[in-house]
């Protein structure tokens, strides 16, 4: 079966990369949030703003993906997601930050769309399980690596942002 995920490999790695980077800045925005002292209805605004984003995306996504396929659709998306987690050190303003959630859970519904549509399409039927499988743990192993990563940074500079954004586009 090991040989058999080899074929998944490259699609695999981008979900570790993309999920790495999509827990750094759950994590940092938290953070970042308590260090301007925002009120608890703005963090809970910008949680909402993602999910309805998230909705939002995964509503309409197969649009996307039929016009474009899945290598077009999945660089667009992680380059507009980029640009998101780039633009919220330099609008320091929480308000604008539900804005760019929103759109970030767009983004990141698309790309998570993207390489589930592209693994069901690879996988056979006798392999599908056991390659979602090895995702999910992926997706969560790669979510709570880019959590443990904020251990490591000074969350007060741009330089996590970067961090973040450059990993997002290694995925690609």
């Amino acid at each position: 079966m090991l040989q058999a995920l080899g074929l998944f490999q490259p699609i695999l790695l981008a979900t570790l990369l993309l999920t790495i980077s999509h827990g750094l800045m759950s994590t940092i925005l938290s953070v970042r949030l308590a260090q301007m002292d925002a009120s608890a209805q703005i963090a809970g605004a910008m949680t909402t703003a993602y999910f309805l984003g998230y909705a939002l995306g995964s509503r309409f996504g197969y649009r996307l993906l039929g016009r474009a396929g899945h290598i077009r659709a999945f660089a667009t998306v992680t380059a507009a997601a980029s640009i998101c987690v780039l633009a919220i050190p330099m609008i320091p303003e929480p308000l604008a930050w539900i804005v760019i959630r929103f759109a970030m859970g767009v983004f990141l519904v698309l790309a998570f769309l993207v390489i589930e549509s592209w693994l069901n399409a690879m996988a056979g039927n006798e392999l599908r399980g056991s390659v979602f499988g090895v995702y999910i743990t992926i997706f969560n192993v790669g979510m709570i690596g880019g959590q443990a990563l904020l251990g490591f940074m000074d969350v007060t500079n741009f330089q996590v942002f970067s961090i973040a954004a450059m990993v997002m586009l290694l995925a690609m």
